[in-house]
């Protein structure tokens, strides 16, 4: 039976998979090439929804377009699958260049 960090862990997995998925490129960021990685925070509620006066950039890309993407990114993924708990997470964004 797996144990609670471990049912965390892999609950964070999936939501870092679901941010990437819905991830939310500067329109002009593609021709700028810009890439970075925003690390972000915020709080998860049991229900999948985030507390949404917690969502903030913890670690800057370096690129203020990324970063508020970032954020813009996150919005756009919820509601999460429900949380184990409510809980704070941290997820690295990663805008890397698409092909």
């Amino acid at each position: 039976r797996p144990t609670e960090l471990e049912l965390l862990r892999e609950y964070v997995k999936l939501l870092s998979k679901k941010v990437q998925a819905h991830l939310v490129y500067p329109d002009d960021g593609r021709q700028d090439r810009l890439q970075g990685t925003a690390t972000v925070s915020f709080a998860i509620l049991r229900n999948g929804q985030i507390r949404a006066e917690t969502l903030k950039i913890v670690t800057s890309s370096g690129q203020p377009r990324l970063d508020a993407s970032a954020l813009k990114t996150i919005n756009a993924s919820v509601p999460f699958d429900p949380a184990p708990k409510e809980m704070t997470v941290v997820i690295a964004v990663d805008f890397g260049r698409k092909r």
